[in-house]
């Protein structure tokens, strides 16, 4: 899932259900909705909540809610350890994983990472996600972190299974196009 905001006072959420072994879309839905919250940074879940339980809704209500949700923010690497993505997987009952493009927390040694390369991201000394180099196009790495009920080993797997060639994973990659249309 992904939120992008096409006017000042409206926000546009996507879902993207992809096939797994190919990282081709298969169904999506997209909902509009009025924002009521600033943006501020570390409380997106207060802006973007609002609309995607409604948007988690109606893919339920389709019977095309995934096994687990990637989510285009943080899961536990937050300065709250909880953010969007383990937000909405709390409130929504869904496992989710948080994919974000920025290290929002957390330290992580990026310098000189090769493609395909995974790095922790720590918390206090201890891995709380990771730094994952996409195997091409970009120097840039992504940083996975979980959600809600699923663990960093999971989620770093599942994230590399869906890259497909892209900085972003399937899921991710077609939400945010999704939501900027």
């Amino acid at each position: 899932v992904d939120v992008a905001y096409p006017g000042a006072a409206c926000g546009q959420a996507a879902y993207s259900l992809v096939e797994t072994a190919s990282g081709q879309l298969v169904w999506s839905h997209v909902i509009r909705r009025p924002v009521t919250f600033p943006y501020i940074t570390s409380f997106l879940t207060f802006r973007e909540l609002p609309l995607l339980l409604p948007l988690l809704d109606a893919v339920r209500a389709e019977g095309k809610l995934a096994a687990v949700v990637m989510v285009d923010g943080s899961g536990v690497l937050h300065p709250t350890g909880a953010g969007i993505a383990s937000h909405l997987g709390v409130i929504g009952s869904v496992p989710t994983i948080g994919v974000t493009k920025k290290l929002l927390y957390g330290q992580a040694e990026i310098e000189g990472m090769e493609p395909g390369e995974s790095r922790p991201v720590l918390v206090n000394g201890r891995p709380s996600g990771v730094a994952l180099r996409p195997e091409s196009g970009t120097r840039r790495p992504i940083f996975v972190s979980t959600g809600h009920r699923v663990d960093l080993a999971y989620a770093e797997r599942l994230t590399r299974m869906l890259m497909f060639g892209r900085r972003l994973p399937a899921p991710v990659y077609w939400a945010d196009r999704l939501s900027r249309e």
